[in-house]
């Protein structure tokens, strides 16, 4: 077993980058992914859901049309889209029938980093005062890492997650130096 590390008081937040689009003709192979975009969740209320994203997760609503919310959190956006297709018309598409199924292929959980062990610990709480279904805090996997695992209104788990920086390298993540 490895020895526990020293904590550095700092956390792993995957930051938004400017970087230089390709003007060149793309490479033979796999694409060049550059990072990640934005994630788009399938809800079934938007307004239910923009509220949920906003007043308890404590994301900030950035723009609103009749068929999608994107959100924000720093750098990072969160769409929500009421309807069961990627393009949808308003007047003829409807919104998924039914919530997420964990039982089924496709997301996993999708995780919202906080500052501290502690900050989780005090997040589980405003979920509890909210009346949001959660499970208990744990520790994760990773050393110095911390969570709680809850579920939006579709269903669909979320994470407050903290992950002390000094394990970066256990998923491949590059320190800036302070």
């Amino acid at each position: 077993m490895e020895t526990p590390r020293p904590p550095t008081g700092r956390t792993i937040v995957n930051k938004a980058a400017i970087v230089p689009s390709s003007i060149t003709a793309p490479r033979v192979g796999p694409p060049s992914v550059l990072g990640e975009s934005h994630v788009q969740l399938r809800v079934r209320d938007l307004d239910r859901s923009a509220r949920f994203y906003t007043e308890v997760v404590g994301l900030r609503e950035h723009v609103r049309s009749k068929v999608q919310v994107i959100l924000t959190c720093g750098t990072w956006q969160l769409g929500m889209v009421a309807s069961v297709h990627r393009a949808s018309d308003p007047r003829t598409d409807k919104p998924p029938r039914s919530a997420y199924d964990v039982d089924q292929a496709g997301l996993q959980h999708l995780a919202f980093a906080l500052g501290s062990a502690a900050e989780v610990d005090a997040a589980s709480a405003w979920l509890d005062s909210h009346g949001v279904r959660r499970k208990p805090v744990s520790d994760g996997f990773t050393p110095g890492s911390r969570y709680v695992t809850f579920l939006d209104p579709d269903g669909i788990p979320l994470e407050f997650y903290y992950m002390d920086a000094v394990y970066a390298d256990v998923y491949g993540v590059d320190i800036e130096p302070e």
